[in-house]
């Protein structure tokens, strides 16, 4: 596929999918204490449109910065995906861990938004580097 938008779409999508799924899997095996009753419709709905706008969001930057990241095809996708990883979700998981002395729930939220935000970049950023085809 050509169009970034089309692609970031598609991976938005695998990478919502896989961000419910690896937060299931976190709660499972004890990561963090996991949601009683599972995870509400309402927070996997609104992950899984955050995750497709932001597919979009990282479709574009992918076709913007394509020239300037290293590797070829896939393993394109996962170098970007690693730095979106980095830049994106260690950011936020400095911040909520930063507030861990007013909440134990922000040790919680940092440890899901590592384990997830991990799943979630490689996932996208894999299938960036697979669907994406420069112009």
């Amino acid at each position: 596929m050509k169009s970034s938008v089309a692609v970031g779409f598609i991976a938005g999508i695998v990478g919502a999918i896989t961000s419910i799924v690896f937060a299931m899997i976190g709660g499972a095996i004890g990561i963090w204490a996991a949601h009683p009753g599972g995870i509400p419709t309402n927070m996997i709905a609104s992950n899984f449109a955050v995750d497709v706008i932001f597919g979009i969001i990282f479709g574009v930057i992918y076709a913007m910065f394509y020239n300037s990241i290293p590797g070829k095809g896939v393993m394109k996708g996962l170098i970007f995906g690693m730095i979106l990883y980095l830049i994106c979700n260690i950011r936020a998981v400095a911040i909520f861990g930063s507030y861990a002395g007013l909440s134990p729930v922000n040790v919680i939220w940092a440890q899901v938004f590592s384990w997830v935000g991990f799943f979630f970049f490689i996932t996208t950023g894999l299938v960036l580097g697979a669907l994406y085809k420069k112009e």
